[in-house]
């Protein structure tokens, strides 16, 4: 049987015809995507999936780039991927942040109840940190983009892209021996708990009629054993599930309740439409909504599972009528290859991004010399023993839709001309920090204050070095601010962690997104995130210059309670190279007299923030206010143990402290 758009090239089975002339037709590209491995040294249905992405690719003309959760290319010199490598950056875990500065897709493939199970900080922070979405039908999660989107909802490009394939194709047959087919892991096994559908497996492989792949072995546990029709583990080629899927002819697409709530449907849905095969599904509302008449819906039983004797009773009837069965599959089949094929839906994916470049290259052409605003960028490069922050300033003289004077502040002057080589001629000003007088040491607030008096930009933002800013940075505050009456716009901040020990199947770095308007808090470790109306900042500088770094945080943050915010990810803040910089939590005054400070231009509650803080560790309650719940239960409890009290009173403290947060032990 032929199947239309698609040619019989590689044996049995149908591939598509190349259509790089439509991606042509739509506009000029890169014809490069990256897409984030989340588990690079591990098995995931994840890298299935990546296969499957990096074969549609290929049949539009799009090479496929691999990047780690931190946007470094892999397979290749540890380096950042970049706007000019590629043309958009493809997300497909919401564990993943957007850490690079591409435009980036986030797929919005899994219920809102995993958000919830996981934990709603940070994992759906780290999901809305992107540009662009691919939705999968669900009305529950459009309901939920709509909530946390806000007036942005409108201006957020989506774009159906399901979690398909596009081949290989192996097209329906006459037959009268499908058997069904069930993939997957049996998690339920590693707990010893029942599976919720182990009495359906159970009973349909007595019959003899049930073909299982999967993993033999998870964590030391054989989660398949006792099951007669287990077959194998299936490599993530993209390509071997679906020719078993073909030779076993019936396909069980089940869902988990949280599937069906939210209406996302398995893709084993998609996968027997690829094989040829008759589909068994449960009543998922993306099934009654598109694929009612294609598949064969099985109801529940008495005891509320599904029926398996509805299920072995249907199949028969299908194999002693192999007419009905191929006529079902077949119109699986073509609803599959016109509307789901993946290489077909990234052509609307291209077609979406291409829009939103447009519209954001017409909006930097429109500025003219009189119109672009002017950004003060003040560099507080303190820390005598560091290097020059070069990736930093680098960012900065290219930012977009701005003009921009790069204020670099250090303790003296870099030594030699060759300093700034890698900066365009004239690019910043060089300014020598006020040392020390006497034995006490400026506070950094101090330091920014006089800084600020030699400043004439429109808008002022306050760098440490260690952070990374987007090419938009510029052009997305300034215009915020141009639009409202705020005196300071917040945008969101990404944290670059470093702590393994917190993450089971994390490497030794990842990255939070802390959004502008979620619940988490403001992080300290920065002031990147804000930008501010220079003569707003001048007005407050006169109290800032008496405090250290956290302070004068408190302070403009309350001074500032209500910004303009722009939620997206314009910068980063590494808490590795943040922790270095001890200096900038040194207080001119001693602490009686600053708390005297805090207590006269804070609120309550920052004072007491300030006085609890650790002696000796002013940096340490910073950072741990810009950690995840877990980390800063693990830290708190840690400093908790460093103290000269009964065991009995540290860990009551600790479970007061997870009660408070709202935190439950790990499970291990």
């Amino acid at each position: 049987m032929a199947v239309q758009g698609y040619s019989d090239v590689r044996g049995a089975a149908h591939w598509p015809v190349s259509m790089a002339e439509e991606l042509d037709r739509i506009g000029q590209f890169k014809k490069k995507v990256a897409i984030i491995r989340l588990w690079p040294d591990q098995a995931a249905a994840e890298h299935e999936s990546i296969e499957r992405f990096r074969a549609a690719c290929s049949l539009i003309g799009v090479d496929v780039v691999e990047v780690d959760r931190l946007g470094f290319i892999l397979n290749g010199p540890r380096r950042k991927i970049a706007q000019d490598d590629v043309d958009f950056v493809i997300s497909l875990h919401y564990e993943t942040a957007k850490t690079y500065d591409c435009f980036s897709w986030g797929a919005l493939w899994n219920p809102v109840d995993f958000y919830v199970e996981w934990g709603l900080s940070p994992y759906l922070d780290n999901q809305l940190s992107h540009d662009g979405y691919f939705v999968c039908g669900s009305p529950a999660v459009d309901r939920m983009m709509r909530s946390e989107l806000g007036d942005s909802y409108e201006g957020t490009p989506f774009v159906q892209v399901n979690h398909t394939l596009s081949g290989p194709i192996v097209p329906a047959r006459l037959r009268d021996d499908r058997r069904f087919a069930y993939c997957g892991i049996n998690w339920e096994r590693l707990s010893k708990a029942k599976g919720r559908f182990d009495a359906l497996l159970t009973r349909l492989d007595e019959r003899g009629v049930l073909d299982i792949f999967g993993p033999e072995e998870v964590r030391g546990v054989r989660v398949w054993e006792g099951f007669k029709g287990y077959k194998y583990s299936v490599p993530f080629d993209g390509k071997t599930l679906i020719e078993e899927l073909s030779r076993s002819g019936a396909v069980l697409a089940f869902s988990s309740q949280a599937h069906i709530r939210s209406g996302i449907m398995s893709n084993r849905l998609f996968e027997g439409a690829a094989a040829g095969a008759l589909v068994f599904a449960d009543q998922n509302p993306f099934v009654s909504r598109y694929f009612k008449d294609e598949v064969v819906e099985v109801p529940l039983a008495a005891d509320g599972q599904l029926d398996a004797g509805f299920l072995a009773s249907a199949l028969a009837d299908f194999n002693a009528n192999p007419e009905a069965a191929f006529a079902k599959a077949s119109a699986l089949q073509n609803k599959f290859v016109e509307f789901y094929a993946l290489h077909r839906q990234l052509l609307g994916a291209f077609a979406a991004y291409k829009t939103a470049r447009d519209a954001k290259a017409e909006k930097i052409a429109a500025l003219s010399v009189e119109t672009t605003p002017t950004l003060d960028a003040v560099v507080l490069a303190l820390d005598e023993n560091a290097p020059l922050p070069q990736d930093l300033l680098t960012d900065l003289v290219a930012l977009k839709g701005v003009r921009t004077k790069v204020t670099l502040v250090t303790r003296a002057s870099p030594a030699g001309p060759r300093a700034f080589d890698f900066l365009p001629e004239g690019a910043i000003e060089l300014v020598s920090a006020p040392m020390a007088i006497g034995d006490s040491p400026n506070a950094i607030g101090f330091v920014l204050a006089e800084v600020l008096e030699g400043l004439d930009g429109d808008y002022v933002s306050v760098f440490l070095g260690h952070e990374r800013v987007f090419a938009d940075y510029g052009l997305r505050l300034t215009e915020a601010l141009a639009e409202g009456d705020a005196d300071a716009v917040r945008t969101g901040v990404v944290i670059r962690h470093y702590d393994p020990a917190q993450r089971l199947f994390e490497g030794s770095e990842y990255a939070d997104y802390a959004r502008p308007v979620g619940k988490r808090p403001v992080p300290l470790l920065t002031l990147a995130n804000f930008m501010f109306r220079r003569k707003a900042l001048i007005k407050a500088s006169g109290a800032f210059q008496f405090m250290a770094w956290s302070g004068m945080q408190a302070y403009l943050q309350e001074k500032f309670a209500k910004p303009a915010v722009v939620d997206a990810p314009l910068c980063s803040a590494d808490l590795k190279l943040y922790e270095r910089l001890r200096s900038i939590g040194q207080q001119p005054y001693e602490a009686g007299k600053a708390v005297a400070v805090l207590a006269r231009y804070t609120t309550p509650t920052v004072k007491a923030l300030a006085e609890a803080a650790p002696a000796g560790m002013p940096i340490t309650a910073a950072a741990i206010a810009a950690l995840p719940e877990q980390e800063r239960r693990d830290i708190i409890v840690s400093l908790l143990k460093t103290l000269p009290l009964p065991p009995w009173i540290i860990r009551g403290g600790g479970k007061i402290i997870r009660l408070v947060m709202g935190i439950r032990r790990p499970k291990r």
